[in-house]
């Protein structure tokens, strides 16, 4: 029999709305805990603990770097610790000395961004955290200048502006409410929320289309800002002036399927997002879907009708990679992941894998290196990195 030649496995991945007899040889009917990546085919790695033993279970991390090292923050439901390559410290919130515990109730509660270099947590519970300096010596503390009645569902930095989406003023719930603050100046966090007051460029806009269910998330690409709805995705743009940002509809019938379901590549250049029956790729002028008929039907028909909030998203930069993870059917955390890489072939590849954690994060990690003083050339001068660490990127999981 004659030897066939297949080259550039990865450039079709997995196609399952296609009989495998009519599918080119480059096509895959099955990826199971595998990835495409340069032009081929691997296995999904395995995991690896990385930070040691954590001081509590963590639910939400985010790295934070700053000239000469990268600290992670991460939260349970009601601690915060933050890991500086070697040390875990605790930075709950403190009153006389006395942690002040955190109210979250559910992992997808939690959110975070950097304004500026400086971390902001946020669960839609609690008041707004943020760490104002980056030193472990340094507990987070109450937002300052955030109005104390508020709550936010998600808090995100839009340039030198924090966009609070999903906002709460007491007993009253304003599901449609996009609330912004005044610009704040690098390094540093907004000085005022007051939308009353004409001196600031705070402001707040309510989305007309109640129609299309409640707002979910928000995340910015390239110069704009995309609030996202159930059934809508709307554009935030500034304009300056008196109205300071400008809205329009991106998407009127598509949104998001839970918060947390949006994610940015890691080139910076587009948004993938699962909606409520798709999962959609978008560069702010066009969208398109990533997964033919059959994988579509298949993730949603077996997408668990209770706990699909628990679903996330995140990138995996280091193999050009997007994650979807989800809960199937009976099962309260994500169980399975949805793989699609962005470079590979004209549309990118997707393949499939099982998962058990709750959240993903990807930065830089710290370890002990392996170099010796033989092997390092320089001189103290020259040399302006711990010489006792190695740093390299990975997605830590929850």
């Amino acid at each position: 029999m004659p030897a066939i030649e297949i080259n550039d496995l990865g450039s079709l991945g997995l196609i399952k709305d296609v009989e495998s007899h009519s599918l080119p040889p480059e096509a895959w009917t099955t990826a199971d805990n595998m990835r495409f990546v340069n032009d081929g085919a691997e296995r999904v790695g395995g995991r690896a603990q990385i930070f040691g033993t954590p001081g509590v279970a963590p639910h939400f991390a985010i790295p934070i770097s700053n000239s000469s090292q990268t600290f992670w923050l991460y939260v349970s439901l009601t601690k915060a610790y933050v890991y500086d390559g070697t040390n875990h410290t605790n930075i709950t919130r403190q009153t006389a000395a006395v942690d002040v515990d955190y109210t979250a109730s559910n992992t997808r509660e939690w959110n975070g961004t950097l304004l500026g270099g400086v971390p902001i947590l946020n669960n839609g519970v609690d008041v707004p955290q943020f760490w104002s300096s980056l030193n472990v010596a340094t507990k987070l503390a109450v937002l300052t200048n955030w109005p104390a009645t508020y709550r936010a569902r998600v808090v995100r930095a839009f340039g030198p502006h924090l966009v609070a989406l999903g906002v709460t003023q007491g007993a009253t719930v304003y599901p449609h409410l996009v609330l912004w603050s005044h610009p704040a100046d690098p390094g540093s966090i907004p000085s005022s929320w007051d939308t009353t007051d004409a001196t600031v460029d705070a402001g707040q806009t309510d989305l007309p289309d109640v129609q299309a269910g409640i707002i979910l998330d928000g995340l910015p690409l390239g110069g704009r800002f995309y609030v996202y709805k159930e059934g809508s995705t709307w554009r935030m743009t500034k304009i300056g002036g008196n109205f300071i940002f400008d809205f329009d509809t991106f998407l009127e019938t598509s949104g998001i399927l839970a918060a947390r379901c949006v994610t940015i590549t890691g080139d910076g250049t587009r948004h993938v997002v699962a909606t409520q029956d798709d999962i959609l790729v978008h560069n702010g002028n066009s969208t398109e879907s990533i997964l033919n008929k059959r994988m579509r039907k298949q993730i949603f028909n077996n997408l668990d009708t209770t706990n699909y909030r628990n679903s996330f998203m995140f990138t995996n930069p280091e193999s050009n990679e997007v994650w979807f993870c989800y809960p199937e059917s009976g099962q309260t955390n994500p169980t399975r992941a949805v793989i699609w890489n962005y470079k590979e072939g004209k549309m990118g590849a997707l393949s499939e894998a099982a998962v058990n954690f709750r959240n993903a994060s990807s930065g830089v990690i710290e370890a002990a290196s392996d170099a010796t003083w033989a092997s390092v050339t320089g001189t103290w001068d020259t040399i302006t990195g711990p010489w006792s660490q190695s740093t390299r990127r990975a997605t830590p999981d929850a």
